[in-house]
């Protein structure tokens, strides 16, 4: 589960690092005497909205949620492999072997690496999560936990 602080800290860190963003959502405020579950569905919904529509520049029609839930995947892997890179990345969850296997799912690769979410170095099929990659996955992680609960 991802905590409180752990939101509060991705929160600071994009204030801090991305200050172009000075109309932010971000910068919407919760009084202090708020319980933690307020604080906790309050954070999740302005990363998520900042990510999605301010960072990446998306819109929210149609069901944006089932793209999340992909990049969600995605950057899972990504982040496993990265923690033990001799364990081979597994993508049989998105019907593919390869990364190659797939244009749209290449694509998908792609886009995540130049938004910075991952690093690809000298080959995507390589690619590791970078900080922001594991600040938008935890942001993702804490929204699907939310929803479940609730």
């Amino acid at each position: 589960m991802i905590s409180l602080d752990r939101l509060k800290e991705i929160h600071q860190d994009i204030i801090m690092n991305y200050p172009k963003y000075t109309d932010s959502v971000l910068y919407w405020e919760y009084s202090d005497g708020e319980s933690d579950e307020f604080k906790i569905r309050f954070l999740i919904n302005s990363l998520d909205q900042y990510f999605w529509t301010e960072y990446m520049d998306m819109c929210v029609c149609e069901k944006p949620d089932i793209c999340k839930g992909l990049i969600k995947k995605y950057l899972g892997i990504v982040k496993e492999w990265t923690e033990d890179t001799n364990k081979p990345k597994d993508f049989a969850s998105f019907g593919i072997e390869s990364v190659f296997d797939d244009p749209f799912f290449l694509f998908l690769m792609y886009t995540l690496d130049s938004y910075g979410f991952t690093d690809h170095g000298s080959n995507i099929s390589s690619a590791w999560i970078t900080d922001l990659g594991k600040m938008y996955l935890d942001v993702l992680t804490a929204r699907e936990e939310n929803e479940n609960e609730n």
